[in-house]
């Protein structure tokens, strides 16, 4: 009769292994996904950061120093400061305003070290430090020529990240206490459970040699229910042993997912099929009713060719855009088991660099065209004034409408060279307080004969209350006016105008609406584009001065067209301006 205990000490051996690499990898995957979340936070961090101070030193060194632009892209970007010193350490600006800038906490997260290379021209991060409000980073660039530099520092809000560095640093504490405690309780469990059942092993012998006295069939029955009655005692423990490592890893599974429900970037894993296996509240939203087919070829690429992105930048509808990473998840064999992207929402920080550039370009056309245009009025200058000398020595009556021809277009073209300069030239802006709802009226009323001339409808949803703001209402009913002559001459005879007033985030919004031919897309690209125009005449100046003015007063202005339906103007304007 064989001895049933020989190959039992080996199985369960076997299964306490299999229990501790099942606790290890879940635990080193939630590690993984806690690292590269933080990872991936801290660079963007870090490049809002130097990108906040590329254009804060761009604004310094402007002539006219820009507080109000610069604060407004401070809120943006979600950064706390900025302030420069020069190498005495002598504020030379601050947004917003300080009054003892060595007194500031962001000192403390830089060493020596970096303090002596910062002052040599060496840009630097600073390691997370502890404010008044919170946790924070900060980012140092040198600017200036010279040997000694100039210094600006920027702040950004990094309570975030050192919940991550702290989640994460809690957890590896977390995964040795596991494993210490799974070695001991396995070790104990070992000896409770194998030791017995070597003894039964061992005393088996014994019991053989009682076998042949007692018979097999009764020793079997007494043995099997011997060895039923120790493995079902046995198994409870197990059971219990088993259901608290499990516990330990769920909630160590629920810790993660919570710190990754809190971070404001989106986080999406995706299993080897390209089905979503995680998305996290943040990344939901940033993708609210657009399609997750959108991510789809970024994970094929992952999965089929190990394509991965450190940051790529993807158009979706509405003109928004996504800023993404993507990573390989693997096994600890090296095994592929899935994607993870992550991505935030850049809309704000692709309209800022087209709105930089925007204005670098009108700033580049401004003073091309100033040039030109002096030069344009010197010489017509001199040939009106010949034209007027001819007039009046022309005996010749036959003669004279030629020469009031000429005159005519020589003013023509005078007012022409008029507005360029105009255009080129900043305005300014007398603010005054004002009733927006009067302006917008007036302004209407004031084309009332084009408007009858062509049997046009013209539909007001202005409030009835006085819309009080502050601007310069010179300015804004010259913006209005044109956006108005441009849908009354776009819109066919017996057509339809809509102009709608609302208030909308402690501002206005001043929408104007016409059914006429609408434009295509590629008009639509150069709408704003100064001296474009699809017309046979005009200078192509209206909607660039329009989105001028409006910029002036911290507003913005946007377009939608249909081709065959009509165009909708959109113009944004703050409560008032000071």
């Amino acid at each position: 009769m064989k001895n049933p205990f020989v190959h039992y000490e080996k199985k369960i051996t076997f299964l306490l292994l299999f229990l501790i690499l099942l606790l290890a990898a879940a635990n080193l995957i939630n590690l993984s996904l806690l690292k590269r979340a933080e990872d991936r936070l801290n660079t963007e961090l870090s490049q809002t950061l130097q990108f906040v101070a590329k254009t804060a030193i761009d604004y310094v060194e402007r002539d006219e120093f820009q507080q109000d632009a610069l604060e407004k892209l401070l809120i943006r970007k979600g950064v706390s400061k900025v302030f420069a010193i020069d190498p005495k350490t002598r504020l030379i600006m601050s947004a917003p305003p300080l009054v003892d800038p060595l007194s500031q906490p962001l000192w403390n997260g830089f060493s020596k070290r970096n303090l002596a290379r910062l002052w040599m021209g060496t840009p630097s991060f600073s390691g997370l430090y502890k404010g008044k409000e919170g946790t924070f980073k900060a980012y140092a660039l040198p600017f200036g020529t010279g040997r000694a530099k100039n210094i600006l520092f920027v702040e950004g809000d990094a309570r975030f990240l050192d919940v991550l560095q702290s989640g994460y640093r809690a957890g590896v504490a977390f995964t040795v206490c596991i494993f210490f405690m799974a070695a001991v309780v396995g070790l104990l469990y070992f000896r409770a459970v194998v030791e017995p059942y070597r003894k039964i092993s061992q005393s088996a012998s014994h019991l053989y040699e009682a076998a042949e006295k007692m018979g097999e069939v009764e020793f079997a029955v007494e043995s099997f229910e011997t060895v039923v009655r120790e493995l079902k005692e046995k198994e409870t423990l197990l059971e219990k042993l088993y259901s608290k490592s499990r516990n330990r890893a769920d909630d160590l599974e629920r810790f993660t997912k919570h710190i990754l429900e809190s971070i404001p970037t989106g986080v999406f894993s995706f299993d080897t099929t390209g089905k979503i296996a995680y998305s996290n509240q943040a990344g939901k939203e940033i993708l609210n009713g657009i399609p997750r087919r959108t991510l789809r070829p970024l994970v094929d690429a992952a999965l089929k060719e190990g394509e991965t992105y450190l940051s790529k930048e993807i158009e979706i509808r509405d003109g928004r855009y996504l800023g993404i990473s993507s990573s390989i998840l693997r096994d600890p064999k090296g095994r592929t088991t899935g994607v993870t992207l992550l991505f935030r929402d850049i809309t704000e920080m692709k309209n800022l660099e087209e709105e930089i550039a925007f204005k670098e370009k009108m700033a580049a056309l401004g003073e091309m065209s100033a040039g030109l245009a002096h030069e344009f009025r010197n010489s017509l200058a001199s040939i009106l004034g010949y034209a007027k000398l001819l007039k009046r020595s022309l005996k010749s009556a036959s003669k004279r409408p030629y020469v009031t021809a000429l005159l005519e277009e020589c003013l023509s073209m005078e007012s022409t060279i008029k507005r360029f300069l105009d255009f080129s030239r900043p305005d300014r802006i007398d603010v005054e307080e004002f009733d927006l709802s009067t302006l917008l009226s007036e302004v209407i009323r004031g084309f009332k004969e084009p408007i009858q001339k062509k049997a046009i409808t013209v539909r007001c949803k202005i409030p009835r209350k006085r819309l009080m703001t502050r601007g310069d209402p010179r300015l804004l009913r010259r913006a209005f006016m044109n956006v108005i002559q441009n849908a009354i001459e776009a819109t066919m005879e017996n057509g339809l105008i809509r102009v709608a007033v609302s208030e909308k985030d402690a501002g206005y919004s001043i929408r104007i609406t016409d059914n006429g031919a609408g434009m295509k897309d590629e008009v639509k690209k150069k709408v704003f584009t100064p001296f474009f125009t699809t017309k046979r005449s005009g200078t192509g100046l209206g909607l660039s001065i329009v989105q001028k003015i409006v910029a002036a007063h911290r507003g913005s202005v946007s377009l939608s067209s249909t081709y065959g339906r009509g165009t909708t103007v959109l113009i944004s304007l703050p409560g008032g301006i000071t």
